[in-house]
């Protein structure tokens, strides 16, 4: 198989919609064997970020060599990234109602009066957020990603990240400043 080569100058959208009209179905057949349905990926959602990826590099000065090799290695990244960062915001993510699961009857009364100071320390770092954030944060916490966030609030993916994430660390802020550092986050 000869190598495609691109040549030093920036690819045109035309030129980019063919290269990828013509690599669509080698590009949703890498992306599906390496998405599972149990990682909680949308195969869409990974091939459009390759798109954009690609995008970015074939649209700019770059040479590519071995174009099928430099897209089967673009998908494997992107799909490394997804997962990372759906880890990483599972792993950022706490919620209160977890306090209250654990059956009181077998739990010191010391133990109960702390995790109900901790319950109102957090619900009053809540309700100090602005509404622009409280709203998102309280979604975040109980689980929502900023996708279905942002879907909710009429916001896009990105905004509904920042405000979300902004009002979990002012929460975690609080928390701190009100003596709580040692919460499991």
């Amino acid at each position: 198989m000869r190598p495609v080569t691109l040549l030093d100058m920036p690819l045109t959208r035309e030129q980019f919609d063919q290269i990828m009209s013509t690599h669509e179905p080698r590009l949703r057949a890498h992306v599906s064997v390496r998405v599972r349905a149990d990682q909680g990926l949308d195969v869409d959602d990974v091939i459009q970020e390759v798109r954009i990826r690609l995008w970015r590099v074939l649209s700019s000065e770059k040479i590519v060599e071995h174009l099928a090799s430099y897209l089967r290695r673009t998908v494997v990244s992107v799909v490394i990234d997804a997962l990372r960062r759906r880890q990483a915001r599972r792993e950022e993510t706490f919620d209160l109602q977890d306090v209250d699961v654990v059956d009181d009857s077998v739990v010191a009364p010391d133990r109960i009066a702390d995790r109900a100071h901790r319950v109102q320390l957090a619900q009053a770092a809540i309700a100090t957020l602005p509404e622009r954030r409280r709203v998102p944060a309280q979604l975040l916490l109980q689980g929502f990603t900023t996708q279905e966030i942002g879907t909710m609030l009429g916001l896009t993916e990105a905004s509904a990240r920042n405000l979300a994430y902004r009002g979990v660390e002012e929460i975690r802020a609080a928390l701190r400043e009100a003596g709580a550092e040692d919460w499991d986050e």
